[in-house]
C-alpha cells in the first residue's frame, strides 16, 4: 500500500486568532454531501439542530471524535474523506 500525497496539505502555524479561516467547515460539507436538512443532520449526529447551526457557522477547530463521527456518517471512503477534509482546509 502506497503514501497518499495531497498537494494541498499544510500544517497552519500561528496563533488561533491569527490564523486564515478554514475554505469550508466539516459539518456543512458532510450535511451537503448527504442531501440532509438541518433537521435531518442533527438527528443524525445526536445533537440539538441549534448545536448543529453553531458548528456550521462557528466552528474552526474539531476534536478528534468530531472528525471520526462525520466520516462514520458520511459513508466516504477513508481515500475520499481525506480528499474533502483537504479541499475544506
Amino acid at each position: 500500500m502506497g503514501k497518499k500525497s495531497y498537494s494541498k496539505a499544510r500544517i497552519k502555524v500561528g496563533h488561533y486568532h491569527t490564523l486564515e479561516y478554514a475554505r469550508g467547515n466539516l459539518y456543512v460539507a458532510i450535511r451537503k454531501h448527504l442531501g440532509l436538512t438541518r433537521v435531518a443532520m442533527s438527528e443524525l449526529l445526536g445533537i440539538g439542530e441549534e448545536t448543529l447551526r453553531y458548528r456550521e457557522r462557528m466552528k474552526r477547530v474539531y476534536h478528534p471524535c468530531e472528525i471520526l463521527a462525520l466520516h462514520e456518517v458520511s459513508g466516504l471512503s477513508l481515500e475520499d474523506y481525506m480528499k474533502l477534509l483537504n479541499d475544506i482546509a
